[in-house]
């Protein structure tokens, strides 16, 4: 069941609906995954107040939420703001802007505008998986503390077996997530899947960032959840197919011009 939460922008006050489900998409057809870290976890996990609740204004439409996003660092130095292509409503009149909002204490941190280069799509998932493009970046116009910000991995693949960490969306969390241990279980050209060590449902939370524990850097997004023998599985968009994005694009284009329009 939805939530209903009242935020103050700009002096107006605005009600919005929570949607509960899984990442943005559920999963298809899962297989069972590996049983435990075959490597061990030798770096810290970050701590800071690096992942935000995406929220949504789309032209004539209610704002709504959806997913999670997170900050990084990119490696000429500027800051962008990741959430999920597959939690974005492109068959939707056109998006204006997002808000990222602190889900600790659900205050704006920053208002996105543009699209680094031109945003992904939701993925595939038959006749094969593959998640790369599962992207939205925006480049971020203020400056955010150092624990506040993430780096992507800069390895092509992970190793299956290395152990990661997963940041659960929690509200009462200053923070606004706890960590939740896992484990690269399959790695292929069009996605990283990982057990999660946990029975809960991972509702909403597209988007978000899987951290690995041997680099202590995001190794990718969160793009399709589901349960398999009573544990959470992840599917993501790998951190390669980001990066390259990132490289590749030309140009800064508004929101509202690459994303909707019906």
């Amino acid at each position: 069941m939805g939530q209903i939460r009242v935020w103050i922008f700009a002096g107006v006050g605005i009600g919005l609906t929570i949607v509960a489900g899984f990442a943005c998409r559920p999963a298809s057809s899962p297989t069972t995954p590996a049983k435990a870290p075959a490597v061990a976890a030798t770096a810290p996990k970050p701590m800071g107040k690096f992942l935000f609740q995406p929220y949504f204004h789309y032209e004539f439409k209610e704002p709504s939420i959806d997913g999670s996003g997170f900050f990084v660092r990119t490696e000429n130095n500027r800051l962008a703001a990741i959430i999920a292509a597959s939690c974005v409503k492109f068959d939707e009149t056109r998006l204006t802007g997002i808000h990222a909002i602190s889900i600790g204490d659900w205050t704006p941190i920053v208002a996105l505008q543009q699209s680094w280069g031109l945003p992904g799509d939701a993925g595939t998932d038959k006749p094969v998986r593959d998640y790369r493009n599962d992207y939205l970046i925006m480049p971020v116009g203020i400056e955010l503390s150092d624990d506040s910000v993430l780096d992507l991995d800069v390895r092509a693949v992970p190793v299956e077996g290395e152990p990661v960490w997963f940041p659960n969306k929690v509200e009462t969390e200053p923070r606004g997530y706890e960590w939740i241990d896992g484990v690269v279980d399959e790695v292929q050209r069009g996605y990283i899947r990982v057990r999660l060590d946990t029975s809960k449902t991972i509702r909403a939370q597209g988007g978000a960032p899987i951290v690995s524990g041997t680099t202590g850097k995001v190794i990718g997004t969160l793009s399709r959840a589901e349960k398999i023998q009573q544990k959470s599985v992840l599917w993501l968009c790998p951190a390669p197919a980001i990066r390259a994005a990132m490289k590749s694009a030309q140009s800064f284009p508004a929101l509202k011009d690459v994303v909707g329009g019906k």
